[in-house]
């Protein structure tokens, strides 16, 4: 008789309880320091392994616009790409801020859209938006223009 060594997980479970926002997780992103980054149907919250910052909707400026975080991504720059049910938006570490990227497409599109799905080559940023198709980013010219919308007047 063959004994089989059993591989032992050990889990640790967190949830609203435990500063959580909601305990309905969307998406996981862990950033360039470390911290870990929970999507949920209501706000962005940051890990730093011991307890939980939650980031909501506010109309202040430089907050994030939308409380149903759909996907993160680690963008160019240690910069997080937020899509939400209603655009996506880029949050600086440096600020500890968010922006909307309301930039135009060649054809006068914005990403309005609920963002589910974000990845990347190294050379462009692809941005799926359910109902709108896929918008693509070059890195290379979105971040050696002065801004991202001079790159997208230029197109």
């Amino acid at each position: 008789m063959h004994h089989i060594n059993a591989t032992h997980y050990q889990f640790k479970h967190y949830d609203s309880n435990d500063g959580l926002s909601q305990n309905s997780v969307l998406s996981i992103c862990q950033d360039h320091i470390g911290f870990m980054w929970f999507g949920t149907r209501n706000g962005l919250c940051r890990f730093d392994g011991k307890s939980f910052r939650t980031y909501r909707r506010s109309e202040l400026p430089g907050a994030l616009g939308n409380d149903h975080i759909s996907t993160i991504f680690q963008g160019p720059n240690n910069e997080l790409w937020i899509g939400t049910d209603c655009g996506l938006y880029i949050y600086s570490p440096i600020s500890d801020s968010f922006r909307l990227l309301n930039e135009k497409a060649n054809d006068g599109t914005t990403i309005t859209g609920t963002v589910n799905i974000i990845v990347s080559n190294k050379k462009k940023i692809y941005i799926a938006s359910l109902g709108q198709g896929v918008f693509v980013y070059d890195i290379c010219l979105l971040y050696t223009s002065p801004s991202p919308r001079d790159y997208a007047a230029s197109r």
